[in-house]
């Protein structure tokens, strides 16, 4: 009897495979590729323009404690974003899958 392959890119055509192209369809229906995306964006041009996004800081600082203290947790929502994505939906979520256990 031959097993049935994961032939699709975007939709899981198995109930499991321990592959590439099951893991990546299995993440595009979950979204979960589509939210990684504009989150990790986001990171890298926090990143690459760190020098900017302090001055944005530090100037609302400036203007107040209160204005600091409410900007600064806006500053960790890519980082907190895109590792919450990479964790909890690209790897606990598919070894959950893959294990057959649910949380």
């Amino acid at each position: 009897m031959e097993t049935k392959k994961q032939e699709s890119w975007f939709h899981t055509d198995v109930d499991f495979e321990n592959s590439f192209k099951y893991w990546f369809a299995f993440q595009w229906q979950n979204k979960n590729i589509h939210y990684f995306i504009p989150f990790m964006t986001m990171l890298v041009l926090q990143l690459t323009n760190f020098k900017t996004v302090w001055g944005w800081l530090m100037e609302s600082y400036d203007d107040g404690i209160g204005t600091g203290l409410f900007v600064t947790p806006f500053m960790f929502i890519p980082l907190v974003g895109t590792f919450l994505i990479v964790y909890k939906g690209f790897w606990q979520h598919f070894n959950d899958i893959k294990n057959g256990t649910s949380r």
